[in-house]
Formats: C-alpha cells, structure tokens, sequence
C-alpha cells in the first residue's frame, strides 16, 4: 500500500476532469472493453475487496475529454469506496474534500451527498466525532433537498445513529435509527429497513431498553424480517454482550 496515498493525491483532480491523465504513471488508458464494463470489473474487485486492484482498473480510464460527468461521477464514488475498503482515512477525507467544490459548480447533488457521507466516516474514524456529524447531516440534507431522494439520504443517517451509538449517545442514536426505519419502510426498501432495525437494536440491548428491544425484534417478524434480524444481529454477535459493554457494530 506504499503508493496508495501518492496516488490518490493526483488522482482525485483527474477524476473531477482538473488534468489529463499522467501517461507516465499509468500507461496508455485502456482499451478493448468500453468504459462501463472496466467500471464494472472495479465494482466486481470491491466486492472481492481487492480495493488496490480496483484503484488501478479505475485509474486507468479517462473520461476528461468526453465531458461525461456521469462516467466521471461514478468513477469518482467507486474510487472513494476503494479507498475507503483500504482504510486510508486522512486519504479519504481529503480526496472528499476535493471533489465536492467542483461537484456543487456542476449541480451534482447525488454524488455530493455521497461524497459528505464518506468524509463524515473518514472524520468518524480520526475521532472527530462533531465535524463527522456535520458531513453527515449534510449529506442527508443534501439528498434529500437537492437530489430530492429520500432513499438516498437512508445509509448516511443510518451511519449517524452508529457514530452516535459508539459514542453512547443512546437517545441520540435511538432517534436517528428509527427514523431511518419509518422511512425505509414508508420506501419499501427491506434492506435498508433492516439495516437501521439491527442498529436500534443495538442501541436498545447495549443501552439496558429491554422493552424497546423486545418492541423492535416484534416489529421485525410482524413485517418478515425477524428471521433476518435475529441473523444479523448474531453475526454481530449481540446476544453475546451485556448492555453495558463496548460493542461497536461493523
């Protein structure tokens, strides 16, 4: 991972369309397969968590002379997920903080949420939990109010009531979970409605709210998805800890 910062540092202004691509540093762009099956493959190694090889695949495509800000978008958000499977948070907050001047002059307002959201996580991980709060508000905002979609504002509160959870702001992170559970509901998104149950959950069992716990695993079965709860919730292995213990979900 030696030459991973380096070249994050010039990727991002490249990606954002800022300079060519450096052919010294990564060769002829690639190609054979168009553009959108290379972005493919990088998603398939993220999958993998091949998050290096996904950087090089992503760093080999260039789209600044197309003025397709879509394809740039795209490789911009996969580019910030690689860097965030490595790990690399100063990295990551700084690459975010690059991009979202260019991505508000553009009126990209999905990416920008998005973006938000991974400098509030990188700012989460450096424990700086109040600015992580701002990004991740602003994020929400942002997908909500710009990119008018609710479901995408879902996974940055989601994060919030986490980051709260960790710091035992139990009401706090009770609050946001729930929320987040009305409207992936209201959504008819199961998997999101999963998501922000397991984390009030959580925060219930962790935080000695026996009802409230027993109320959420109720609530869960009586929409189908108590089995997968109580599945999630054993892979976080919650059964496992007393309320008072320090428990920090993945």
């Amino acid at each position: 991972m030696d030459g991973i910062p380096q070249r994050i540092s010039t990727e991002i202004p490249r990606l954002l369309g800022h300079h060519p691509v450096n052919q010294r540093r990564t060769g002829k762009a690639m190609t054979g397969p168009g553009p959108g099956q290379h972005m493919d493959s990088a998603r398939e190694l993220i999958r993998e968590g091949k998050f290096e090889d996904a950087l090089q695949v992503l760093q080999t495509l260039d789209f600044s002379d197309s003025g397709a800000q879509e394809l740039r978008s795209s490789q911009l958000e996969l580019t910030l997920v690689a860097i965030h499977g490595l790990g690399e948070w100063e990295h990551l907050g700084k690459a975010g903080q690059e991009s979202l001047r260019h991505l508000r002059e553009c009126g990209d307002h999905r990416t920008r949420a998005i973006v938000h959201g991974h400098i509030g996580v990188a700012l989460m991980r450096l424990g700086s939990p109040k600015a992580a709060e701002e990004h991740f508000r602003a994020a929400i905002h942002i997908a909500i109010w710009d990119a008018e979609s609710r479901a995408l504002a879902l996974p940055h509160r989601r994060r919030l009531a986490v980051m709260f959870q960790t710091l035992g702001r139990w009401s706090h992170s009770l609050h946001e979970s729930q929320y987040a559970i009305e409207e992936a509901r209201e959504l008819g998104l199961a998997d999101q409605e999963l998501a922000a149950l397991t984390v009030s959950a959580v925060v219930s069992w962790k935080s000695g709210r026996m009802e409230e716990f027993v109320f959420v695993l109720d609530r869960s079965s009586c929409q189908g998805l108590g089995n997968r709860l109580q599945a999630a919730a054993l892979r976080m292995d919650l059964l496992s800890f007393s309320p008072s213990s320090n428990f920090t979900p993945r």
